[in-house]
């Protein structure tokens, strides 16, 4: 399972991801063939691993995407520490939207 998260198609990743195994949901994570909108669709998923979402949250590079701020901060995983840096380079419009959501100040 390991070895078909790293090197298997994207539909095998999106099975995956789901898998209870810890070990095989950070492979799919941490695959080279992974995509940024990839990212952001596990991101917004709610049923995966916390620690999957947390190393999503981490990841630098994805942090660009205006999507991936969205998904993390729609997802309930994701701890304040990783929301507030999001969340203060948001637009006037998408906090008055974000406010509406769970534990924003």
């Amino acid at each position: 399972k390991v070895r078909l998260a790293l090197l298997g198609t994207k539909t095998d990743r999106g099975i995956l991801i789901r898998d209870r195994n810890r070990l095989v949901c950070m492979s799919v994570i941490k695959s080279p063939k992974i995509q940024v909108a990839e990212a952001v669709s596990y991101a917004a998923m709610r049923n995966i691993s916390d620690e999957v979402i947390r190393y999503i949250a981490s990841k630098r590079q994805w942090q660009k995407n205006y999507q991936m701020k969205l998904a993390l901060v729609r997802n309930h995983y994701v701890g304040r520490s990783f929301i507030e840096p999001s969340f203060t380079t948001a637009s006037e419009l998408s906090r008055r939207i974000l406010c509406t959501w769970q534990r924003l100040p």
